[in-house]
């Protein structure tokens, strides 16, 4: 799959719709916009339909609407001093299903970029790492920085647009 904004909260949240709870994930987009995500499932029903949890993160990649943020309930850290390029997303929260769903779309919500994903869930406590950038390509300023909290704390839900690749760029269609 190609690469676009809000790609791994797309599938989080078909995963989320679809009863399927991550335990485990690492995501990583390539340089030449290849999204390459492993994810681990553990409490998916014995007749879970893959084919329909495919066909859901189809449906919510062509949906535009609104991109809404359940408040997460942990603890997150934002620094941008430990890499020279990403600004390093921690989430530490009780884990339930759902959560990395959350902090993915809290993510889209700002425009932010996640370049890595490291995701786990260690004795009942998901410990989220994303490295990540603002929509301009450099760390999140200190607006963005805001704005993410504010994303994090359940904020106002704001439109999603349908992106589409044309030409391998990125274009938005309302």
């Amino acid at each position: 799959m190609l690469d676009r904004p809000g790609a791994l909260a797309v599938l989080t949240g078909a995963f989320s719709v679809c009863g399927v709870s991550v335990i485990e994930a690492f995501c990583s987009t390539w340089e030449t916009g290849l999204l390459i995500d492993v994810f681990t499932a553990v409490e998916a029903p014995a007749d879970t339909d893959w084919l329909a949890v495919r066909r859901e993160a189809e449906r919510q990649l062509e949906r535009t609407g609104t991109i809404e943020v359940d408040p997460i309930e942990g603890i997150v850290d934002l620094d941008n001093v430990a890499s020279p390029w990403h600004t390093i997303v921690e989430v530490r929260a009780i884990d339930r299903r759902g959560v990395l769903h959350r902090v993915a779309a809290a993510l889209a919500r700002v425009g932010a970029e996640i370049h890595t994903a490291t995701v786990a869930t260690v004795d009942g406590v998901a410990v989220d790492t994303f490295l990540v950038t603002g929509p301009h390509g450099h760390k999140l300023d200190d607006d963005e920085q805001r704005a993410l909290r504010v994303a994090f704390e359940g904020g106002t839900p704001i439109r999603r647009k349908r992106w589409l690749r044309r030409d391998n760029k990125l274009v938005t269609r309302t």
